[in-house]
């Protein structure tokens, strides 16, 4: 066998294996010299012994780290995260599902029917969790005083996010999403920190589950991973306690209800609707998603959609950021 096949077949081992390896081989080296008579042939057999084991353990880490980072860019699979990033975004890939209700699901509202093929065409960065208060400070240090900063923001509106992401842009040094003038707010192609779409919003809130619920149909697992009349003693509760769902995202059910962009448009949404490019704070009301601390578990279902007018602010309302390019038409042509 030449080298080159030897080192192939070495590559196919993990490192425990591999090791166990160098050690077989380094005690039949060394193993003779550690019945040596004398302390120095014993010392050298010794390390003989290690030096094999180490040596090859070494380098079938380092061969796993080299795949591994192939993987990382190999295509479909995730980037690395910019480091330029202020806060902890999750890598959401690419996916078609159904959004909104069945008819058969007794407390859908008849805002979410019928339900309709949609896509997110474009991977895109989710926040893990929503905007916390020690976020959301970095840029209004005297927001909520007193509470502590692993709570998610409230009492902020939609227009609030919105600057909200144009400041977290430019102290990372991304393009700022939003241009803002006057009453109209437009939504520009750029990677700075945005609010995710509506579809967008369903998509990673259902982490491929076509349930109720991001893990299923059973109400009685709810408290595992959302926080909401029942379990949370009617106040905000810290981010990320509880479970996260299949895309490693947290507080998508209940906590705080989340403003996102877009307007209360009948379903199915059409390729006009289900990319809005501008708004206008006399539009009409963006929509508000995931249900929060003081609502039923009704409210807090993956197709649950609720909306208020862009510049009021409540104690059980946040938000949560997005970067990706602006989305291509999401819905089924």
């Amino acid at each position: 066998m030449n080298a080159a096949a030897l080192l192939q077949r070495l590559d196919r081992l993990g490192p425990t294996r591999a090791a166990l390896l160098g050690a077989t081989v380094g005690a039949g080296v060394g193993g003779p010299l550690l019945l040596a008579d004398t302390p120095a042939l014993r010392f050298a057999g010794c390390g003989a012994l290690l030096g094999v084991g180490a040596a090859l353990a070494l380098r079938q880490r380092w061969v796993d780290r080299e795949v591994t980072d192939q993987a990382a860019h190999a295509p479909g699979a995730p980037p690395r995260r910019d480091p330029r990033d202020l806060l902890d975004m999750v890598w959401v890939p690419s996916g078609t599902f159904m959004m909104g209700s069945d008819e058969s699901d007794p407390d859908a509202r008849s805002n979410e029917k019928p339900r309709f093929e949609a896509h997110v065409r474009q991977p895109l960065w989710v926040q893990r969790v929503p905007v916390t208060n020690a976020d959301y400070r970095r840029f209004n240090a005297d927001h909520a005083p007193g509470e502590p900063g692993n709570l998610p923001a409230s009492d902020v509106s939609w227009l609030d996010a919105v600057r909200f992401c144009n400041d977290a842009s430019q102290a990372t040094g991304f393009a700022p999403a939003y241009e803002v003038r006057g009453d109209v707010i437009r939504w520009l192609p750029t990677d700075g920190y945005r609010l995710l779409t509506e579809i967008e919003w369903e998509y990673a809130c259902r982490a491929h589950s076509q349930a109720r619920l991001s893990f299923g149909d059973d109400p009685s697992q709810l408290g595992w991973y959302g926080w909401y009349d029942e379990n949370s003693g009617g106040r905000k509760r810290p981010v990320g306690a509880l479970r996260p769902n299949a895309f490693g995202l947290y507080d998508l059910h209940g906590n705080v209800w989340e403003w996102v962009w877009g307007q209360p448009y009948k379903y199915p949404l059409d390729r006009r609707t289900g990319r809005v490019t501008e708004m206008s704070t006399r539009m009409g009301s963006p929509v508000l998603r995931g249900g929060a601390f003081d609502r039923e578990a009704r409210d807090l279902r993956a197709a649950s959609r609720d909306w208020d007018e862009p510049e009021r602010r409540f104690s059980f309302v946040g938000f949560r950021c997005a970067r990706g390019a602006r989305p291509e038409p999401s819905v089924a042509p």
